[in-house]
């Protein structure tokens, strides 16, 4: 369970990354208008392997980090991936993995045991998904998954995608989270360059669809956003990213960045996780002059920075608390 004691210790006391995002392949069965992570080839000798994962946990726990998220590609295509969430949960991590449910169903039974909280997701409803994603009967496939895992009492987060394509369904897809017993979280499309452009939101649908998301939390659906952020969105503020502050994420092939804003677009690199302390990393005077920096980026409105952004960052840990109570009170 998510303690917001540790995670005031983490951040305030050591002031040291506690989150730990972890791209654990690159393969994806999907063809999304919206990401091109399909068209980079896996190799596999280039993934790390399970043990060096594993020493990537035992490393980053002994550093003070306290949760760890796996996402791709696809991170129910490599099969190990159930044993290297036993690893992280049997060294005390919070779990997540981020997936858009091809295989859920046929694999639930291996993720539940080592994953505390499943993150599907969504882009539309019903046809409108399954043509942005580029994959045929997806949408269903994604229904029938967070119904084996509601079944066994895992708990569940919709991420639905907020771009052109996707915007109309966006009360829709509140109302599908309410039926599934499942919480739900918009997050706008990020722009890259030479691929998305003909999806992102223009300014006007942006502000109609958080509108939008604003009204269906004030009437009680299951939405997460915080009503701070979403009117960030909404009206395209300016805001301090402290993000970088608290997490730090792992390539397929073991490299570490503070931010990704899509395939290998990444910001400040540091090296490769086989070869770094993470602990004298986050101590290093030029990895805290970044983190800094990076505050006035603004690049993207990823709900990755939500609940770390736009106030005093000694606010987190009570922010962050309040979604995890929401999201319990939303799945009993």
């Amino acid at each position: 369970m998510f303690s917001p004691l540790a995670t005031l210790k983490a951040l305030s006391w050591r002031r040291r990354p506690f989150l730990l995002n972890h791209k654990i392949n690159i393969a994806c069965d999907c063809r999304c208008q919206f990401c091109n992570s399909w068209q980079l080839k896996e190799e596999p000798e280039e993934l790390l392997s399970r043990p060096e994962i594993e020493t990537l946990l035992d490393r980053a726990r002994a550093a003070g980090m306290i949760s760890y998220s796996v996402w791709g590609g696809e991170p129910l295509l490599r099969e190990d991936t159930p044993a290297v969430l036993a690893h992280a949960r049997r060294l005390g991590f919070f779990t997540t993995v981020s997936t858009n449910a091809s295989r859920l169903q046929e694999r639930a039974d291996e993720f539940i045991p080592h994953t505390s909280i499943f993150a599907v997701s969504l882009d539309g409803i019903g046809e409108t998904h399954d043509r942005v994603r580029g994959f045929p009967g997806l949408f269903d496939r994604a229904v029938a998954g967070i119904e084996r895992l509601r079944a066994n009492r895992a708990r569940v987060r919709i991420i639905y995608n907020v771009n052109l394509k996707t915007a109309a369904d966006v009360t829709a897809a509140a109302q599908l989270a309410r039926w599934l017993r499942v919480s739900i979280l918009y997050m706008p499309a990020i722009p890259l360059a030479g691929y998305n452009e003909a999806v992102l939101l223009d300014d006007e649908t942006r502000r109609r669809a958080f509108d939008e998301v604003l009204r269906l939390q004030a009437e009680g659906y299951p939405v997460l956003n915080l009503r701070s952020y979403a009117r960030v969105i909404r009206d395209g503020t300016s805001i301090a990213c402290h993000f970088p502050k608290y997490h730090i994420y792992v390539d397929f092939d073991g490299a570490l960045y503070t931010c990704d804003l899509g395939p290998r677009s990444k910001l400040a690199q540091w090296g490769d996780c086989r070869q770094v302390d993470l602990a004298a990393l986050f101590d290093r005077p030029e990895f805290r002059a970044k983190t800094r920096e990076l505050e006035r980026c603004n690049a993207c409105r990823m709900s990755c920075g939500e609940i770390g952004s736009g106030s005093p960052l000694w606010q987190f840990p009570v922010r962050a608390w309040t979604r995890v109570r929401h999201e319990l009170l939303f799945q009993k």
